[in-house]
Formats: C-alpha cells, sequence, structure tokens
C-alpha cells in the first residue's frame, strides 16, 4: 500500500479532440470529486444530457463516439519500478439517461494528485 504511484494522462490531452478531452475530463472530474467526498465507489454516475451539452447535440451517438475515443489512449501508470497502460475505465455505459462507470483501484488512489496543465 505504500507503494508510489504516479499516472501520466498526456496521452488524452494529445490524442484526443476537443470534445473527447472534454467529455473525458467531465467523467475524470465526476469520479475525482466523488473519490475526495466519499472515497472510492463501486461505480460513477453521470448524466447523459451533461455529455450531450459539450456538441450542443441530443444524439447519444456523439458521446459514444467520444467514449470509444477515450477508451483507445491508454493510461500510463508508473508503480514502484515498473510501468503499466491500461485503459482508464475498467467498465463504461449508457443506460438510461446516465452514463455509469468503473475504474481500476490503482486509478483511483493515484486520481486526487493527477493535475492538467
Amino acid at each position: 500500500m505504500g507503494e508510489e504511484i504516479a499516472l501520466n494522462l498526456s496521452a488524452f490531452q494529445n490524442k484526443l479532440s476537443t470534445t473527447s478531452f472534454a467529455c473525458f475530463r467531465l467523467l475524470f472530474d465526476n469520479a475525482r470529486e466523488r473519490i475526495a467526498q466519499d472515497g472510492p465507489l463501486q461505480s460513477y454516475e453521470l448524466p447523459l444530457p451533461l455529455l450531450l451539452e459539450l456538441d450542443g447535440a441530443d444524439d447519444i451517438e456523439v458521446v459514444a463516439q467520444h467514449i470509444r475515443d477515450i477508451l483507445e489512449c491508454m493510461v500510463e501508470m508508473k508503480k514502484g519500478e515498473y510501468l503499466y497502460f491500461f485503459p482508464i475505465f475498467s467498465s463504461i455505459s449508457i443506460e438510461k439517461g446516465v452514463v455509469r462507470y468503473t475504474i481500476p483501484a490503482d486509478i483511483e488512489r493515484a486520481m486526487p494528485t493527477v493535475s492538467f496543465s
């Protein structure tokens, strides 16, 4: 547990379109805020209309494409002497107007230390 974990999310800033990155930031910041308030949760939720506002559209396919783009980027995580690469979400779905997602425990623990420049 005392092992230092560092996240590098530069792939998200460098590879995603402006709107896909904005979608990523909403999901990431929502989880980070919930972790700060309640500790790590089984899953996180965000109302779909918040993500739809990014494009000024009411097409769920736009949000789905942003999520696909996000899943193509890998988190770079240095844990001790090792470097790992994997998707930011363990699972993500759009159900009944809500985006539900889970995040690997190691990422949850390191999220409070992440800053975007």
